[in-house]
């Protein structure tokens, strides 16, 4: 089956992102030398990070769901079957309840654990002990979400979650980021460490190009919908995706969840020329133009479904 490659995949290769490390400018690390407020407790630092995702833009819609460009559906669950279905049936009725009650609890923190293993699911074909939440999980969410600002994130306009980019109809599983917040692209990371990674920014700015290149399709909260569409490959499926207009982003930033800091960047300040503006564009649409690759591990997960 032939898919294209992730924006993580391309930014990786050691051309590429040496050639993007030389056109922008690294901002500081804010949490360099900082003792994280939630530090991580369990093995299962990755999965976390995928749960406390879907529960922050859980939290933020139900709080400015006036500003939301983005309609609440978990759409991926009509693709699953089996004991993945009922799975993620269970997980909906969770979070169809906290925004009815707004209250977070540990059966919400369940969900959003079960739902970051499907999304593991989607992306390996593997999940171990779809449902049940290791020791420590239940914790460790309750600790990020409680240290979160909501008021960092308010928005003047609108706030987007997890859109992606319409760079090619064929392209639909490329690249996703997490939030739009008026004119801000915002990626949540859960790290464990403070330790610099330029990757973080190298993936913002291939984001924004995206953006400039193709416009911003109206999203699904659950991404992996479109992922899910083009592994099926069924005709039925094939929606052309719709754009949302009038968006134009300015800047970049990364929440740092284990330690409450939402680090923001105007983009001309990252990329200070505009001969390095117009060099990132070149390498942004050589990505949305690359050449399909065959990928089995694509077959392994339809035939699972």
């Amino acid at each position: 089956m032939l898919i294209r490659p992730t924006l993580t995949q391309f930014i990786k290769q050691k051309e590429v992102s040496r050639t993007i490390a030389q056109l922008i400018s690294i901002p500081k690390n804010p949490i360099v030398n900082q003792v994280a407020l939630v530090p991580s407790t369990t093995v299962h630092f990755a999965l976390i990070g995928i749960a406390f995702d879907l529960l922050l833009r859980c939290y933020l819609f139900r709080e400015y769901s006036k500003h939301s460009k983005t309609k609440w559906h978990l759409q991926i669950g009509q693709y699953l079957g089996g004991h993945y279905r009922y799975a993620f049936e269970d997980a909906e009725k969770e979070i169809k309840r906290y925004f009815k009650e707004g209250k977070f609890d540990k059966k919400l923190f369940r969900a959003c654990y079960t739902l970051a293993q499907l999304e593991a699911f989607t992306r390996c074909g593997v999940v171990k002990h779809l449902g049940r939440v290791p020791r420590g999980v239940v914790e460790e969410l309750e600790k990020l979400i409680s240290i979160v600002d909501i008021k960092k994130f308010q928005p003047n306009k609108y706030i987007i979650l997890n859109p992606d980019f319409n760079t090619l109809e064929t392209a639909v599983r490329c690249a996703d980021c997490d939030l739009i917040i008026d004119d801000t692209l915002i990626e949540i990371k859960t790290v464990k460490n403070g330790r610099s990674n330029s990757y973080f920014w190298k993936q913002l700015i291939g984001y924004y190009y995206l953006s400039k290149i193709g416009g911003i399709n109206k999203p699904n909260i659950f991404s992996k919908e479109m992922e899910l569409i083009e592994i099926l490959e069924k005709s039925k499926y094939r929606k052309k995706p719709k754009l949302i207009k009038d968006i134009e982003i300015k800047r970049i930033g990364i929440y740092y969840s284990r330690y409450g800091i939402l680090h923001i960047e105007p983009i001309d300040k990252i990329i200070s020329s505009l001969d390095n503006h117009k060099a990132l564009e070149k390498i942004m649409t050589e990505f949305v133009l690359v050449e399909p690759i065959q990928d089995n591990l694509t077959r392994k997960i339809v035939h699972s479904l």
